[in-house]
């Protein structure tokens, strides 16, 4: 390798605005240590979706949100290589075309990242619907970071897909962020390494020690409120949260997030929820005010349904409920079961309704402070610094680590 300052092309499927995800947390925290160019896609048809075609544009192009992070996505007038190349609509001229663009986006991409003084290149990749940029884009070490089942099949085990396979097997190193991936993904590249999801600890600490008044939508909903932070999408289950609403008028059922608007199937329900006098829809809110709607909440919930799916998930929210010190109700899925001391757990809908009875009366602040406790121990610095110390530690030495690490979730 060439001495020079290292540097992160991040490649990722989404836009900085959007919803902050773990590769949010990650690069932006990476980004203390390395210059960090994040790379967005051709326009993400969910960024149309959710914002529309004004909003998209108005993101696009490179944006400077600092000395060392910069973003940068191409204007193009719709994602054609993901909904046309892949289904065989387009013709074979306009997949030279496509050929042809990936290549000028890889060189403009290479042409930033020499802008930003990077003489040293880690690539991250955060999707295998990447796998083709890789040899395009030339880099020192190829870094693929896997936060989700990428089949995305909710009814059975799917094999893993041909892209992902080439990126496991080229990576120089591989991160995963659950252990049912790391049972089904961690066996093919030796340099694998387990870092959970994390949470800005701080950030709710704070909101649970402020005396900032509660935001205006939240005040006037009556206690006892039961609450979901989260998309809003079908792999929460809810029919019962429906039938627990109906089931209990006394409780104030409050979701916190943007409702899916490309899962369609979930409609009928997210309409039946709406028309019931205790629901309250808030919507989409800014990450930093997320944690004042948590505090605000009696008892919170993972209401996930149990799929081969959600099998596989590690929710961002479960270190963000902890660390508000709130009683939190889950569905018993593989990766929350090592949390069962600071999770109560329920499947029907009769346990839903007994075990948020329960947490109704977990209010002891020593239960709250074994559930800062663990939080605390899974702060995004630390999940990052373990990161940024396998990156240091490959390309200062040259050497992939001989065997794969673990971090306590």
């Amino acid at each position: 390798m060439t001495a020079g300052p290292i540097g992160i092309i991040a490649l990722v499927p989404d836009l900085w605005g959007d919803h902050w995800q773990p590769r949010h947390h990650v690069l932006s925290r990476l980004s203390q240590q390395f210059p960090v160019l994040w790379v967005s896609p051709p326009t993400y048809i969910e960024a149309w979706r959710s914002g529309g075609p004004g909003s998209s544009l108005a993101r696009r192009g490179l944006h400077r949100l600092n000395d060392r992070l910069w973003t940068y996505a191409p204007r193009l007038p719709a994602d054609y290589k993901r909904v046309y190349v892949r289904r065989g609509a387009i013709p074979r001229a306009f997949r030279r075309y496509h050929a042809w663009w990936l290549r000028r986006h890889a060189g403009v991409v290479t042409g930033l990242a020499r802008r930003m003084g990077m003489q040293r290149t880690i690539l991250y990749v955060w999707r295998p619907e990447f796998a083709e940029q890789v040899d395009l884009i030339p880099h020192d070490l190829l870094c693929y970071h896997i936060d989700d089942e990428y089949s995305f099949s909710p009814d059975k085990d799917v094999p893993i897909g041909s892209d992902e396979m080439k990126l496991l097997r080229q990576a120089d190193l591989v991160f995963i962020h659950s252990r049912t991936l790391m049972e089904k993904k961690g066996h093919v590249n030796p340099n694998t390494h387990y870092v959970p999801n994390g949470v800005d600890f701080d950030l709710y600490r704070a909101a649970t020690e402020s005396t900032d008044p509660e935001p205006d939508d939240l005040r006037p909903i009556p206690h006892p409120r039961i609450g979901y932070v989260g998309y809003v999408k079908r792999h929460i289950d809810l029919p019962m949260l429906l039938e627990l609403a109906r089931t209990r008028r006394d409780w104030s059922l409050v979701l916190v997030g943007p409702v899916r608007d490309e899962h369609a199937d979930i409609g009928a329900d997210v309409a039946a929820l709406r028309s019931e006098p205790n629901v309250h829809f808030l919507g989409a809110r800014p990450a930093r005010d997320l944690p004042f709607y948590t505090r605000g909440f009696d008892v919170c919930l993972m209401p996930y349904r149990q799929t081969n799916y959600t099998r596989y998930i590690y929710p961002l929210k479960l270190h963000e409920y902890l660390a508000c010190g709130k009683p939190v109700v889950a569905t018993p899925l593989e990766n929350l079961r090592e949390f069962a001391d600071v999770l109560r757990f329920a499947e029907c809908s009769d346990e839903w309704v007994s075990a948020i009875e329960t947490a109704l009366g977990d209010f002891d602040a020593g239960l709250a402070r074994s559930r800062q406790a663990v939080a605390r121990q899974s702060s995004w610095e630390h999940r990052v610094h373990v990161i940024s110390q396998v990156l240091k530690g490959y390309v200062d030495r040259g050497l992939p680590a001989t065997e794969p690490s673990a971090a306590r979730a």
